[in-house]
């Protein structure tokens, strides 16, 4: 059974700071999963899952439960062949880049 990604909550607990995990499972950063420092990439991370979701219409990472899905953040690859074969160059691109963390 999958999470909904309606249900995934966006932990908000305590400010920013580090050891603290704060976002939505799904879309958080192996470091922010982590609770380690997190910096700009975490965005370019997340814009990446956000693609990967626009072009497959199904989401990178998702576990039955909160921990599952931070655990598949760290320990699984996306599934690189959901990927349509025909795509706009421009999406590979920035989709490579995220991936890089450029």
């Amino acid at each position: 059974m999958s999470a909904d990604p309606a249900n995934s909550p966006t932990l908000t607990l305590r400010p920013t700071q580090a050891g603290v995990i704060l976002g939505t499972a799904g879309y958080m950063s192996p470091e922010q999963a982590r609770g380690i420092q997190a910096d700009k990439r975490a965005d370019i991370w997340a814009y990446g899952v956000v693609l990967f979701e626009m072009l497959t219409g199904r989401q990178m990472f998702i576990g039955e439960t909160i921990s599952d899905t931070l655990a598949a953040v760290l320990k699984t690859d996306p599934d690189w062949s959901a990927l349509p074969r025909a795509r706009p160059q421009e999406a590979v691109v920035r989709h490579r880049r995220c991936e890089a963390g450029d």
